[in-house]
């Protein structure tokens, strides 16, 4: 059997690709691929199709969602977020996002404007601070 370069995977090949995409250090690869070349075509001849990206819109309208990607990606405040799923894995059963706020009042107010909290997705909320530091973990410099 001969391979062409467009052939459809085999099964192997894409469980394969699954695998590693699913994968954090693939994943971080990807998104800083994907930052490299959002830079490059936003500064380039090309640079307004780029920025018509940020009018079209996407969600679901029945819940108010159906926003610009501008607006989606608009502040940069969320630094992460998903789903927390029961011992299964199967299940969800709560929301989790980690925001990059310097006082609650900031954070209240920003969650508030949140297309999933207008469109009554999110109605329980609470807010806990949080520290964040880079694995593998290291203590500050003058922190104990």
């Amino acid at each position: 059997m001969t391979h062409q370069i467009f052939d459809r995977p085999t099964l192997g090949e894409r469980i394969w690709l699954l695998r590693a995409l699913r994968g954090e250090t693939i994943g971080g690869v990807l998104l800083l691929i994907a930052a490299v070349i959002a830079l490059a075509w936003a500064n380039s001849p090309w640079g307004d199709a780029y920025f018509a990206l940020g009018a079209i819109t996407v969600g679901p309208e029945a819940l108010g969602l159906n926003l610009s990607l501008a607006t989606w990606a608009a502040d940069g405040m969320l630094a992460i977020g998903g789903a927390i799923l029961d011992e299964a894995g199967q299940s969800m059963i709560v929301s989790i996002i980690v925001t990059r706020h310097a006082m609650d009042e900031a954070a209240r107010a920003w969650i508030a404007e949140d297309p999933y909290v207008r469109g009554g997705v999110w109605r329980d909320i609470t807010l806990h601070a949080t520290r964040l530091a880079a694995l593998p973990y290291r203590p500050l410099p003058g922190g104990a």
